[in-house]
């Protein structure tokens, strides 16, 4: 993975965190846990986006940062997609982590987070209606 992409995993994952520690928005994060599929995940990054804009902040990921991050080609997301996510999601749990804030929400991340086998893509069950 090119060192400009880690970089920019390790800025968004960093602001997410911020997010979620300034709004205790646990459904950002399970949201971002359950995004399985491509255009769920864009429209969760653009939804949370809108919001901190109408605070008068800074978007949650800018457009290059989502191209660098996510897309391959023009309309086409990378193969690894979900790797990416995954490494945001590693790095917010490590930041988060590190804030204490899983022992004021130890309700955060969802139950069966911890109780996944690790599967192949087939055996994965997608879960189609993001947390509400």
């Amino acid at each position: 993975m090119e060192k400009e992409r880690i970089e920019t995993i390790r800025v968004v994952a960093d602001r997410i965190a911020g997010e979620i520690l300034s709004q205790n928005d646990k459904k950002l994060l399970q949201n971002l846990w359950w995004s399985s599929r491509y255009d769920h995940l864009r429209a969760l990054l653009i939804r949370a986006g809108v919001r901190r804009a109408e605070r008068g902040q800074q978007p949650l990921i800018g457009f290059e940062e989502f191209v660098t991050v996510f897309e391959h080609e023009e309309d086409v997301e990378r193969p690894d997609w979900r790797l990416a996510r995954d490494l945001v999601l590693i790095r917010i749990i490590e930041q988060l982590h590190q804030k204490g804030w899983f022992q004021q929400h130890p309700d955060a991340l969802p139950k069966e987070a911890t109780q996944l086998p690790i599967l192949d893509e087939s055996d994965i069950r997608v879960k189609e209606e993001l947390v509400g």
